[in-house]
C-alpha cells in the first residue's frame, strides 16, 4: 500500500494536534521548494522562510522519520542543504533561517526537474521506502510553462507528492493545476500575499497519513497519556518478539556488543511478561542459533541472558535464520495465535542468498508474521532490506550510519512493534491471480550477456516479483543463470602450439540461452527438485539483445512449451527482433512478451510483471 502524507484542510486546533500525535512516527522525505525570483521582495521572501519553519517545526526530524531539504529557485537552482544533511530540528531551523535570496526569473520548471534528478538521490538522503513529497511555493508565471508541466508530470509518474501554494494575483490557476499532484483540491493553496501563508500554517502542521502505523487500537486514542512511551501505545495488548541478530565476521566484536544493548533498550520499553509481551533472540552467521527461546522474562532476567550470547564469526544466512522462525521460533507450543508474532532481522550486510532470503521473508509475510528490517552501515542493499520487511515498507525499514546509531531508533522501533494487529497481513496491494494456486515458476538469465550490472538489476527485480504474489498463491521459484565456465583461465602451458591455441578460441563461444533452457526442461521442473505434480509451470526469460545460437534457444523454448510450460519474455532494451520473441513466448506475444525501454524503468515498474502473471491466460 502507498503511504503519503496529505497536508489536510484546517481542522481545528485540537484536530491539528491529535492530527500531528498520530503522524510522529510517520516517514517522509520532503523537499520545499522556494521561489527566488525579481517579483518577490525581501521581506516577503523572509516570510516564506518563515512559514517553512513553523511547518518544519511541527515534524518529528531524523534519519527514521522525516528528512527535509530545501531548494530555491530563480533562473538558476539552488540547493541550499540535502535532505540528509541535518537530523536535528534545531539545526534544521537555523539552516533555514539563513537562507539566502537570489534574484531572476521563475525557472518553475528546471527547479522541478531538479528536485527529481538530484534531491530524490539515495546520496542525498533520499530513502527508497519513504514518501517523497514537494512543497512548491511560487507567486508568478514560471518562464517556461512547458517544461513546468512537462517536469511536474514525470515528477508525478515518479510518485512524487507535489503540493503547489501559488501566493498573491499573478499566479497561473492552470499553471497551478498541472504543477500539483491529484487531486488536486488537496494538493493546491491559495492565498492573497506572504503574510497570509500563516493563514494556511495548520493546515499544514495536520499533516496526516493514509496508513497509520499500527491501525489506531482501541485503547490507543490521540492525546491521551504519553504517546512516546511504548507501553501507553501498545495499550497493555500482548506480542510476541523474536530478534533476529547478525553475528557475521563483517561485524566488529565491540559492535556486536553494542546491538545487544540495542536490543537491551527496546526489550525494556515492553510490558513483559506471561499474558503481556514475550521475546527471544537468535543470532545467524553461517548458522542458526536459538540463543535465548522465546518465553516470559523478567527484564533482570533477560538482561542477564541477553549479555552472555557468544560473538561468531563466518557469512550472512538471512534466509536461514527468517526460515528458523517460521519453522521453529513461532512455532507449537511457542506460539500463541492470539498474540501478534514480529521478527526483528538486524543486519550490516548482504545476504548469503538475496534470492533465498526473499522467498523465505515472502513466505514469513503469508503466515502473518510481521518482519521488521533494520539495516546498519553502507553496506546493506535497500532492496534486500524493503523485501525482508513487511509492507508498507516505510513502516517496517530502518537505516541507521552505524552501530552507535540504533540508540536513535530504540524507542521508535518499539512502539512500532506493540502497535501491530494480531494476523493483520495486508493484501489490498496485492494482484488478484487467475493462475493456478501451486504454481512452479523459474527465472532464466543469460548472466555472461547480461553483464554484472545488468545482472544485478535482474536479481533484485526478481526479488520484487516473487514478494508480491497474494497469499493464496503458493509458489515455488528458482533461477537459473550462466556461470562462468571452470575453464575460463589459459594458463601460458595449456597450448603448447598456436594453432591449438586459436581453435581453443574458436571453439569458446558463448552458448547462449540454448543450455540454460535445456536445463530448465530436463532439470528444474522434476519433483526432485521442488516441482509439484499438479502445479502449474512457469519460466520467465530476460532478454537485451539478440540471441547467440538463435535456433538452438528457439527450440529448446518450443520444447518447453510442448512440456506446457508457460513462456513470459522480459525484453529490455531495443536491441532484438520482434520475431524472435514471438518464438521464444507463449501465444500469444502481446501477453507473454513484456517490454521495458531500460532495466532501472524494469525495477521501477517490476510489478507490471507480477500482474501479467497473475493475469494468466
Amino acid at each position: 500500500m502507498v503511504i503519503y502524507f496529505i497536508f489536510a484542510v484546517l481542522l481545528g486546533v485540537y484536530q491539528v494536534e491529535a492530527k500531528v500525535l498520530e503522524c510522529k512516527e510517520k516517514v517522509a522525505d520532503v523537499v520545499f521548494v522556494l521561489d527566488s525570483s525579481d517579483s518577490i521582495w525581501p521581506t516577503d521572501f523572509t516570510k516564506q522562510l518563515d512559514f517553512v519553519k513553523k511547518v518544519v517545526n511541527t515534524f518529528t526530524i531524523g534519519p527514521n522519520n522525516i528528512q527535509v531539504g530545501v531548494v530555491t529557485f530563480a533562473t538558476r537552482i539552488k540547493p541550499n542543504f540535502q535532505l540528509n544533511t541535518y537530523d536535528d530540528k534545531k539545526q534544521l531551523l537555523t539552516a533555514i533561517n539563513s537562507i539566502d535570496r537570489v534574484d531572476g526569473g521563475t525557472n518553475t520548471g528546471a527547479a522541478i526537474q531538479y528536485v527529481r534528478q538530484e534531491m530524490f538521490k539515495g546520496k542525498n538522503g533520499a530513502r527508497k521506502w519513504a514518501a517523497k513529497i514537494v512543497v512548491l511555493i511560487t507567486d508568478g508565471f514560471s518562464q517556461d510553462t512547458r517544461k513546468t508541466l512537462l517536469e511536474a508530470s514525470i515528477a508525478h509518474s515518479y510518485d512524487i507528492k507535489v503540493f503547489a501554494i501559488g501566493v498573491g494575483g499573478g499566479v497561473d490557476s492552470q499553471e497551478l493545476d498541472g504543477i500539483a499532484s491529484e487531486p488536486t483540491e488537496q494538493h493546491i493553496f491559495r492565498v492573497e500575499n506572504y503574510k497570509a501563508l500563516n493563514h494556511i500554517k495548520h493546515s499544514f502542521t495536520g499533516i496526516t497519513c493514509d496508513i497509520p502505523v499500527n491501525d489506531q487500537a482501541p485503547n490507543d486514542k490521540p492525546g491521551v497519556g504519553d504517546p512516546d512511551d511504548p507501553k501507553t501505545t501498545c495499550g497493555g495488548k500482548p506480542t510476541d518478539v523474536l530478534f533476529l541478530l547478525d553475528s557475521s565476521s563483517s561485524i566488529w566484536a565491540p559492535d556486536f556488543q553494542k546491538q545487544l544493548e540495542f536490543v537491551r533498550q527496546v526489550v525494556d520499553k515492553f510490558d513483559l511478561g506471561t499474558n503481556k509481551t514475550r521475546v527471544g533472540v537468535i543470532t545467524f552467521s553461517d548458522g542458526v542459533h536459538p540463543v535465548i527461546p522465546l518465553d516470559s522474562y523478567k527484564q533482570s532476567e533477560f538482561d542477564a541472558k541477553l549479555m552472555k550470547i557468544p560473538y561468531l564469526t563466518g557469512g550472512t544466512s538471512t534466509s536461514a535464520a527468517i526460515q528458523f522462525v517460521r519453522r521453529v521460533g513461532f512455532a507449537g507450543d511457542k506460539s500463541r495465535p492470539e498474540v501478534a508474532r514480529v521478527a526483528i532481522v538486524i543486519t550490516d550486510g548482504q545476504s548469503r542468498n538475496l534470492f533465498e532470503t526473499v522467498e523465505e521473508s515472502r513466505k514469513a509475510h503469508k503466515e502473518g508474521i510481521y518482519v521488521f528490517a533494520v539495516g546498519v552501515g553502507r553496506d546493506v542493499d535497500d532492496e534486500e532490506m524493503m523485501s525482508i520487511a513487511s509492507d508498507p515498507d516505510e513502516n517496517f525499514v530502518f537505516r541507521v550510519d552505524d552501530y552507535n546509531g540504533l540508540a536513535k531508533i530504540e524507542k521508535l522501533l518499539a512502539v512500532k512493534t506493540c502497535g501491530v494487529q494480531v494476523n493483520h497481513v495486508v493484501l489490498s496491494d496485492q494482484p488478484v491471480c487467475r493462475i493456478n494456486h501451486l504454481t512452479d515458476l523459474v527465472f532464466v538469465m543469460d548472466s555472461s550477456i547480461l553483464g554484472h550490472d545488468h545482472t544485478q538489476i535482474a536479481s533484485k527485480t526478481i526479488a520484487k516479483i516473487t514478494s508480491q504474489f497474494p497469499s493464496q498463491i503458493d509458489i515455488n521459484t528458482g533461477i537459473v543463470k550462466e556461470k562462468c565456465p571452470d575453464d575460463g583461465y589459459l594458463d601460458l602451458n595449456s597450448y603448447h602450439r598456436t594453432n591449438w591455441f586459436i581453435n581453443r578460441l574458436r571453439t569458446d563461444d558463448e552458448a547462449g540461452l540454448s543450455p540454460l533452457l535445456h536445463h530448465v526442461r530436463r532439470h528444474s521442473f522434476r519433483t526432485s527438485n521442488g516441482a509439484r505434480r499438479d502445479s502449474e509451470k512457469i519460466a520467465v526469460i530476460f532478454v537485451d539483445s539478440e540471441l547467440l545460437k538463435k535456433d538452438a534457444a528457439v527450440l529448446e523454448a518450443r520444447r518447453l512449451k510442448f512440456q506446457n510450460v508457460k513462456i513470459y519474455t522480459i525484453a529490455i532494451g531495443a536491441t532484438y527482433s520482434d520475431r524472435t520473441l514471438t518464438e521464444l513466448s507463449s501465444y500469444p506475444d502481446d501477453h507473454y512478451v513484456i517490454r521495458f525501454p531500460s532495466y532501472e524503468v524494469m525495477l521501477q515498474e517490476n510489478r507490471k510483471i507480477t500482474d501479467r502473471i497473475c493475469q494468466g491466460h
